[in-house]
């Protein structure tokens, strides 16, 4: 069976070229999410395919933190959810006073989660920012004690992995760190499919660490921060 990594952000026609070719005379499949399609008009071609399904349940984000993450997918949310998300621990939302205080409150989530049994291996931080913006976590190797690894790096089974949502799209992990929801100017596009994708990437717990006047700009957050 041919595969392609789908979490590469660039998948041209070129690429579908190449897949075509692999797969000739032998099944091909394909897995995709439009609720984390960054650019929409980049999809899968039909014509390759003969039939197609929908996938009825989720396997990773389950319970009341994917019904959070899937009012950034455009559906509708209960305050109930984002309750229940809360209360449960499923979702945490961590307000800071200054842009100093994120690392320091980043670091303090890890070391919580290290103390309720996860390992640095079960953890990741994932930025809603691209790996060009300086101010991105995506480049701090160091938190605290820890060091931090991307998502391609050999290491990053042993390590707390920091990287783009968009690199770690199609990854998961138990927990989830999200940051960086500063460096979204106002009015960013695709600020929802940002969160949606970082949201989903947790198994079991997610943990929004952001400027107090950043959650509250977010209307799916606002009643929780």
């Amino acid at each position: 069976y041919p595969s392609l990594p789908f979490s590469t952000p660039v998948v041209d026609e070129s690429d579908w070229a190449l897949v075509e070719a692999l797969a000739e005379g032998k099944p091909l499949w394909c897995f995709s999410d439009a609720a984390q399609a960054f650019w929409p008009e980049r999809r899968p071609p039909a014509q390759l395919f003969s039939a197609q399904l929908n996938l009825p349940h989720n396997h990773r984000c389950k319970g009341p933190l994917a019904d959070v993450a899937r009012s950034f997918a455009g559906e509708p949310m209960s305050s109930e959810s984002l309750r229940t998300a809360l209360a449960s621990g499923e979702l945490t939302l961590v307000p800071c006073a200054t842009e100093a205080d994120i690392p320091k409150q980043l670091e303090k989530q890890v070391e919580a989660l290290l103390r309720d049994g996860f390992a640095p291996s079960d953890i990741a931080i994932v930025s809603l920012r691209g790996q060009t913006n300086p101010g991105s976590l995506f480049h701090l190797g160091k938190l605290g004690r820890h060091t931090l690894v991307h998502a391609d790096d050999p290491q990053m089974s042993d390590h707390i992995v920091a990287d783009t949502f968009l690199r770690f799209k199609g990854l998961e992990r138990p927990a989830v760190l999200v940051t960086d929801l500063r460096l979204l100017p106002a009015g960013q596009p695709n600020q929802d499919v940002r969160m949606h994708i970082a949201l989903t990437r947790a198994q079991t717990t997610a943990r929004v660490v952001a400027l107090r006047d950043a959650l509250v700009a977010v209307p799916q957050l606002a009643l929780g921060a």
